[in-house]
């Protein structure tokens, strides 16, 4: 399967897989031909760590580059390449995959594809072929990222690298007492002064442990947030202060004989509506 890139856009293909796997492709607008594609499957040395390490010790099938983020950059600035030149990031497109549980984000060249840099990729993209992540790239070029931080996706954060990408968060929920409970990330939004988060998760406020619901959920941070070192926990990585998460209650009419409405629990998808400026 490929990462799709259609025309000036790039979308992830979402066949039997609902992400994309170790390849990325240059289709044309009916979708119809290849117009150029790259190989992008994970070194021998990554599959056999997947596949031996006693931290990862996955099958085959599941080491793989399933390809979660797939951006175009839209700002000029520079990205410095290993060889000493330079090349704009609008000459570029940004790709994250899990390759073999070893996260892994590159830029390529967009008009055929080759390979101009890779990072690691971890704290912006999954580790695994079924976590549910978000992310956007902002007006500014920042990329931010809702996902799972580490190999069995039982720990989570919102991160953000300022432009260009090189690996490395700038500002996190990392190491900080914010608390996600096994969120699935729907979709992220840059809306004003703030990035939004969308998500769906467990409902920790609620109930025994093995009966609590689900609930739809927005958090958001403020895009000027440049964040704090938190002194619990000493990282590079400085820690948001701006962050707050709310449920969405989102409900229909009650059904008949019925005396409580039917709340929308489980978020699967949103639009933002740009002639009311608001989000669906």
């Amino acid at each position: 399967m490929c990462s799709a890139l259609r025309h000036s856009i790039f979308m992830i293909a979402k066949v039997m897989e609902s992400i994309a796997k170790n390849n990325i492709c240059h289709l044309s607008l009916d979708l119809k031909t290849t117009l150029n594609a790259q190989n992008a499957t994970p070194s021998a040395t990554k599959i056999n760590t997947c596949r031996t390490s006693n931290a990862i010790f996955e099958s085959l099938a599941n080491c793989q580059n399933f390809h979660h983020i797939l951006h175009i950059p839209t700002t000029d600035t520079l990205l410095s390449l290993d060889n000493n030149q330079t090349v704009p990031l609008n000459e570029t497109v940004l790709a994250c995959g899990s390759d073999a549980y070893q996260p892994l984000c590159f830029y390529r060249n967009r008009t055929d594809l080759t390979l101009l840099k890779s990072y690691e990729g971890r704290n912006f993209c999954p580790f695994d072929r079924n976590s549910v992540s978000t992310s956007i790239l902002s007006s500014n070029g920042n990329l931010v990222s809702g996902t799972s931080l580490n190999v069995r996706a039982s720990s989570y954060g919102l991160s953000l690298s300022h432009s260009p990408f090189n690996g490395t968060a700038s500002v996190s929920t990392i190491n900080y007492y914010i608390s996600f409970q096994e969120p699935e990330f729907i979709d992220v939004y840059e809306f004003g002064d703030y990035y939004y988060f969308f998500m769906r998760e467990t409902a920790e406020e609620i109930g025994q442990v093995s009966m609590r619901p689900i609930y739809s959920r927005v958090g958001r941070v403020c895009k000027n947030d440049t964040g704090v070192t938190n002194i619990l926990a000493p990282t590079s990585t400085k820690v948001f202060v701006t962050y707050l998460k709310a449920r969405i209650l989102c409900q229909s009419r009650a059904k008949s004989g019925s005396d409580f409405p039917f709340t929308f629990n489980s978020l699967r998808m949103l639009l933002l509506d740009q002639q009311y400026a608001s989000i669906l």
